[in-house]
């Protein structure tokens, strides 16, 4: 949904005996109508209803809205595809939470403990503040940050926030970048608007692959007369950023200007691999080459990624025929094999097919496949 709900802080101050006022600003997408709603939070789950604000509102029309909070209110603002999703429990496709504090607080809030518990793409923040029935806010960036202090207006878009109402406060941050230092700021309120600030650092764990490529297995060897003669690459790249074809972020055009970390050729022109004897009773070719890689600290440090690619030729007298998991001659793709953010994050053995398909744009039929086993620690 490309609909936008914004306010100009996400703590709103209410002086002694009076109200704040949370300003929010909704643009409804493009697309489709879209409804609005808010609802007040309460501690372990005790929500209230939503309760619609404007129902099905269309683009290109832009909504301003001003709530006077009294201290100790948490309030969500949800946007919903259909008023019907609200009525139904469903959660907002765009939400935002805005708390009323008091200022000055009458009674600082404090933490009993706050442990963070480390992992790669999470931790969690466990944090107790006795019986009081608190409401806690996790404001989580990567260093240098200024924690968010009394007073000051937190753009949401700073920070990466997590909401918490539960007792005592047990709240997943996720997803993080692994092997990475981040600061927490931590906030408490208890129902009056009473609140206090702490401050917490930690670094994600350093992430570990472990890749077992099995074989190559030759679908179509492009030739319909005569076993194939061919040749196959293996690329095994580290990533930091996602590559896109537009936009944002680096094009996998070429090999060059990435990280190469392996580079596994097998046959070439001089010494073709011939692997077609058992196509014709109808056992796909396989070419076997079990080994195992490893890729972690320290020579691999960072949110690091690893991306995989297959380029394959079978040679012909007048044209060889060309396959590779970009489908062109000319555009590399790599397969990234993507981390799992979250409590899972670790796996063993799990299973990845590479296709490298034929290249249409010269007529080829030359097909393979790379089979391989991945896993994923993080230490």
């Amino acid at each position: 949904m490309d609909a936008e709900l914004s306010t100009s802080s996400d703590l709103v101050f209410a002086l002694k005996g009076g109200n704040a006022f949370a300003h929010l600003t909704f643009k409804p997408p493009s697309w489709h109508s879209a409804a609005l709603y808010r609802r007040k939070l309460g501690p372990d789950g005790a929500n209230g209803q939503w309760t619609s604000i404007s129902a099905d509102i269309d683009y290109p029309a832009e909504l301003t809205i001003t709530d006077s909070l009294p201290p100790g209110d948490v309030i969500e603002y949800g946007v919903f595809r259909l008023a019907a999703d609200a009525a139904a429990g469903n959660q907002p496709d765009i939400r935002h939470t805005v708390c009323c504090l008091r200022e000055p607080a009458e009674h600082g809030i404090e933490i009993g403990r706050a442990l963070i518990e480390r992992g790669g793409t999470y931790a969690t923040l466990v944090a107790d503040t006795g019986t009081r029935k608190t409401f806690l806010r996790a404001y989580v960036k990567v260093p240098p940050a200024t924690a968010p202090t009394s007073g000051v207006a937190v753009p949401n878009n700073e920070y990466q926030i997590f909401d918490d109402f539960t007792q005592p406060h047990r709240v997943t941050l996720k997803p993080l970048s692994s092997d990475t230092d981040y600061n927490c700021a931590i906030l408490v309120m208890d129902n009056a608007g009473n609140y206090g600030w702490h401050a917490r650092s930690f670094r994600t764990k350093q992430r570990k692959y472990s890749i077992k490529f099995e074989n190559i297995k030759v679908l179509d060897d492009g030739d319909w007369s005569a076993r194939g003669e061919m040749e196959f690459r293996i690329v095994v790249y580290k990533v930091f950023d996602e590559p896109m074809l537009g936009g944002a972020g680096p094009a996998w055009t070429t090999m060059s200007g990435h990280t190469v970390l392996n580079d596994f050729r097998f046959g070439d022109d001089d010494h073709p691999l011939r692997l077609s004897e058992g196509e014709f009773r109808g056992i796909p070719p396989t070419y076997f080459f079990p080994h195992t890689e490893v890729y972690g600290p320290p020579a691999n440090a960072g949110d690091f990624k690893i991306a995989v690619n297959a380029h394959g030729r079978e040679f012909d007298l007048t044209s060889d025929e060309l396959a590779s998991t970009g489908n062109s001659v000319e555009l590399f793709w790599p397969q990234i094999l993507m981390p799992i953010a979250g409590a899972n994050e670790e796996f063993t053995d799990q299973e990845y097919t590479l296709k490298a398909e034929k290249d249409t744009t010269q007529g080829s039929s030359f097909e393979f496949s790379v089979k391989l086993k991945w896993s994923m620690t993080y230490l």
